[in-house]
Parts: structure tokens; sequence; C-alpha cells
């Protein structure tokens, strides 16, 4: 189904939005608006959502003890939508390397949440991240999930060198 440009209005309008959807696939712009709504973390215009993501992601792992971490993670795990939303997203989703750049770092990061924060340890993560990263990965060539790390590396180097300037 082909969208008209009044159907955006509700994502501002925004052509950042559009190629996201085109470029990213549906959790990029599901991430995008939640963003924008929560304000967890300022979007720039020459700052993509991937790198402001990462940027974002590394700054909250840096805390060491439990109460940092979870201050830290608070605000960017609300713009995450649920394990079985997620799973639904990806078995709709067109596996594409791109499209499943948010994929995996939304994995990556409820992984790394999950495992720093839950009490009991690693209900959650039995019940609804292992599911989903199982799913995840049991669709992927290796040399998929190659890429993508390789891509991620790229964009934590990218994000580091944005952060020192």
């Amino acid at each position: 189904m082909q969208r008209s440009s009044s159907d955006w209005q509700g994502i501002r309008g925004s052509e950042y939005a559009k190629n996201l959807l085109s470029t990213y696939g549906l959790l990029s712009v599901l991430l995008y608006t939640k963003v924008k709504k929560y304000k967890v973390f300022p979007l720039g215009i020459h700052r993509e959502l991937f790198v402001s993501l990462i940027d974002y992601y590394g700054k909250s792992m840096q805390g060491k003890e439990k109460e940092q971490l979870e201050s830290g993670f608070k605000d960017l795990i609300k713009i995450f939508p649920s394990s079985i939303t997620l799973l639904e997203l990806l078995k709709k989703h067109k596996k594409t390397v791109k499209g499943m750049l948010f994929f995996k770092l939304s994995i990556d990061i409820l992984e790394n949440y999950y495992k720093a924060t839950e009490s009991p340890t690693y209900e959650k993560l039995r019940k609804e991240i292992f599911p989903l990263a199982i799913e995840f990965y049991s669709e992927l060539p290796s040399n998929t999930i190659i890429s993508l790390n390789h891509k991620i590396r790229i964009n934590i180097k990218t994000s580091k060198l944005l952060i020192r300037q």
C-alpha cells in the first residue's frame, strides 16, 4: 500500500522519518517518534538516529553500580517497544542488513539492561529477550550477522569521534 504525503503528518511531516522507513524499516520510525515524544536525547539535523542511539547507550553503560545503570538506562528503555511487539515486527520485516540494524541494537540494549538491573536475575531475559534473540539470529546467515556487527562497530567509532569534537 502506497502512503500519501498527508499520512505522514503524525510523524511531523518529516522527510527524515520517510527516509528512515524506506532505509531501516518500521522499527526505526517507531524509535524515532518515541525519542521525539519523550525527548530522551536531542535529535539534531546532522546526527543520524542510529548514531545518537549508540551515543546515549554508551553513556548509559558508563555507570558501574546497579543504581547508576538503572538511572542511565531508564529513559532509554522507555522508548523501546515490548519484546512481543519487536518479535511481531521482526516476523513481518523485510530482511535487509540495514533493516536489521535497529533490531540488533534493540536486542543488545535490552539484553544488557536486563542483565544489569533485573531481579530475580534473568527471568525477563529468559522469557522475553532470549526468544526474541533466537528468532532474530536463527533467520540470519552468519555473514549477515558479521556485517551487522561491523556496521555497529563503525557507528560506535563515528560516535566516539563526534563526542570528542
